[in-house]
C-alpha cells in the first residue's frame, strides 16, 4: 500500500501499489487474484461490471478476467486496459460461461521494471440496472425531470447519458442529442428539459449502452401572435415553446365560418418553423372567424405500439395549447 495525496476522490489517501523489476515475463505469468476465503457467486450468461481506478508511472497495460474460484481458469475473455499516468475510472463488462464460486484476476506480467501500477476502488457487481418510466411530460425549460433507475447506486453521474430528439439550429436537420443528468442517487436520475429538443422518443444510456427508452412529451406554451386581431389572407405567426421540427407533426387551428354559416376547426399547417423552434408561421385562408388560436403537435407513442392481424397499430401522442384572438 502507499500513502499519496494523489488518489481518487472518495477512496481515502491509500491505494495499492504493484511495481515491476527485472525483465518483463509474459503478462499471465503474473497477478493477482482474490483468493478461495472471499468467494464471488457466479452465474453463467449474466453480466457484471467490474469498476477500479487505476494509473501508472509510464504507460503500462494490464488483462483484467474473472476465473473460477477452485482452479482459477479464466471463465470470461480477459479484457485489456491501457492505463494511463494520471487516475482513471475504467469499467468492464464480463459475462462468465460458468456457475459457481468465482474469482477476480488481474494479469500484468509484462509490467517493465520501470513502470508502477496503482489500483484503488475496486467494485465488482451485477448489471441488473432497469429502466422503469414511460412518459415523462414538461415544459422546454423544466427542472429535474425524474426518470426511475432501480439499482443504479453502483454508477456515476458520468456513466447515464439522456438522448433526446434534438434540433441542430446550425445545420437545420432533425437529429438527437445526449446530455448528462443532473442528478443520480436513490435509483433516480434527473435531467432539465433543454432548447432545441421537442417530442418524441427519449433514450436512456448506461455505460454507453441503450437500457431503455421513453416518452419525451414536449407540451405547447404560445406567449403571443401577431397579427391580433388576426385577418384573412395575411400570415399569422405564432410563438412560443414545444414546437415540432417536422412540419407533418404540428398543426395551427383557428376558427372559420363554412358555407351554412357554422364554425368549425380549420388545421393548418405551418410553412416555416424557425430554426429555434419558437414560433410557426403559417397562410390564414378567407373566412377566419373570431375565437382561438391552438398549435397542436404529436409524435407516435412507440410504447403502444402493437402489431395486429395485418397491421401495426401505434398510439400518437397529442400536445396542445390555445390562446384567444379577435
Amino acid at each position: 500500500m502507499t500513502r499519496s495525496d494523489d488518489v481518487p476522490y472518495g477512496y481515502g489517501s491509500y491505494s495499492a501499489v504493484i511495481s515491476g523489476t527485472g525483465n518483463p515475463a509474459n503478462r499471465f505469468d503474473n497477478g493477482i487474484i482474490t483468493n478461495e476465503l472471499n468467494p464471488i457467486s457466479l452465474t453463467s450468461g449474466k453480466t457484471y461490471i467490474f469498476s477500479f481506478y487505476a494509473k501508472t508511472v509510464n504507460r503500462a497495460a494490464l488483462s483484467v478476467y474473472l476465473a473460477n474460484g477452485t482452479t482459477f481458469e479464466a471463465v470470461t475473455d480477459p479484457q485489456e486496459i491501457l492505463v494511463s499516468n494520471e487516475w482513471k475510472r475504467y469499467q468492464i463488462s464480463l459475462t462468465p460461461t460458468y456457475t459457481g464460486n468465482g474469482a477476480v484476476s488481474f494479469a500484468f506480467g509484462d509490467l517493465s521494471s520501470s513502470s508502477s501500477l496503482n489500483l484503488d476502488g475496486l467494485d465488482l457487481f451485477e448489471n441488473n440496472t432497469t429502466f422503469t418510466t414511460q412518459t415523462v411530460v414538461g415544459f422546454i425549460g423544466d427542472r429535474n425531470k425524474t426518470l426511475n433507475l432501480p439499482n443504479s447506486n453502483h454508477y456515476t453521474i458520468d456513466d447515464v447519458k439522456i438522448e433526446l430528439p434534438y434540433f441542430n439550429e446550425q445545420t437545420g436537420r432533425i437529429e438527437t442529442k445526449q446530455f448528462t443528468p443532473t442528478s443520480l442517487g436513490n435509483n433516480k436520475v434527473t435531467f432539465d428539459m433543454p432548447a432545441q429538443t421537442f417530442g418524441g422518443i427519449g433514450k436512456v444510456y448506461l455505460l454507453g449502452s441503450v437500457i431503455g427508452q421513453f416518452n419525451y412529451n414536449v407540451k405547447m406554451k404560445i406567449t403571443e401572435f401577431a397579427p391580433n386581431p388576426v385577418r384573412a389572407d395575411e400570415d399569422l405567426v405564432v410563438y412560443g415553446t414545444g414546437f415540432n421540427p417536422n412540419y407533418e407533426q404540428t398543426y395551427i387551428l383557428v376558427k372559420a365560418v363554412g358555407a351554412n354559416g357554422a364554425l368549425y376547426d380549420l388545421w393548418i399547417k405551418p410553412y416555416r418553423i424557425d430554426s429555434g423552434l419558437s414560433q410557426a408561421v403559417v397562410k390564414l385562408p378567407i373566412g377566419v372567424a373570431g375565437g382561438q388560436v391552438s398549435v397542436k403537435t404529436y409524435f407516435t407513442h412507440l410504447l403502444l405500439c402493437y402489431t395486429g392481424h395485418s397491421h401495426r397499430h401505434c398510439e400518437l401522442l397529442l400536445s396542445e395549447t390555445e390562446r384567444s384572438y379577435r
